[in-house]
């Protein structure tokens, strides 16, 4: 081997031994870099390790001093029941001595209620299928319950023109006016209310 040969080889071995150390030294590089990126967290977890010990010991001392409280307690209460039992005792000797027989009587209370009755006029004209309905009642029809058929056929009886709708519609509305009353068995009956006293009747009634 010449003398090019051998330096043409050891330039080769050079370059290889150069890009070979490149190439190891890029990852130590960036293994150093993370090492410095997690310096402050590694310092962090010293910290947080010497918090937890100074929690630790504090927590210990919390309860050796709740132990002493709760043997304090047990002694305050064994030596404080028995003076608070005679006490009681005492009193209540005392109370008994100082009660003698007694009777107590209970008045009864009566309360009187008046109720006036309210007295309230109403005109209803017969020109209307109402007031023809309301003129049977004055008749004494609708002293005991009527349905509206029955109604109806009374009044074509007295030769008044009139339909059942609007015969129905009628008892309705004496309903809502509180002259009439209803209920509700197989079908509506009607029956004039109780506190409905017609002009005339009135002497008669009182």
């Amino acid at each position: 081997m010449d003398f090019k040969q051998a330096w043409e080889k050891e330039k080769t071995e050079k370059e290889t031994l150069k890009a070979e150390i490149e190439t190891k030294y890029v990852p130590i590089e960036r293994f150093k870099d993370a090492c410095d990126a997690n310096a402050p967290l590694l310092e962090e977890q010293d910290k947080l390790k010497d918090q937890c010990t100074k929690a630790t010991i504090l927590l210990s001392e919390l309860q050796d001093k709740l132990a002493a409280f709760e043997n304090f307690e047990d002694a305050l209460v064994g030596l404080l029941l028995p003076r608070f039992a005679e006490l009681v005792k005492t009193l209540k000797d005392n109370t008994t001595s100082m009660q003698g027989p007694s009777e107590v009587g209970l008045q009864t209370v009566t309360t009187v209620v008046d109720v006036p009755a309210a007295i309230k006029r109403v005109t209803i004209t017969e020109d209307t299928i109402k007031g023809k309905v309301f003129a049977l009642a004055k008749k004494g029809f609708f002293d005991g319950w009527k349905t509206s058929a029955e109604v109806h056929k009374q009044l074509i009886d007295d030769a008044n023109y009139c339909t059942s709708a609007a015969v129905n519609e009628a008892l309705n509305q004496l309903v809502k006016d509180g002259l009439f009353g209803m209920k509700h068995t197989d079908r509506n009956r009607f029956k004039l209310a109780p506190n409905v006293v017609f002009e005339g009747k009135e002497v008669e009634s009182q």
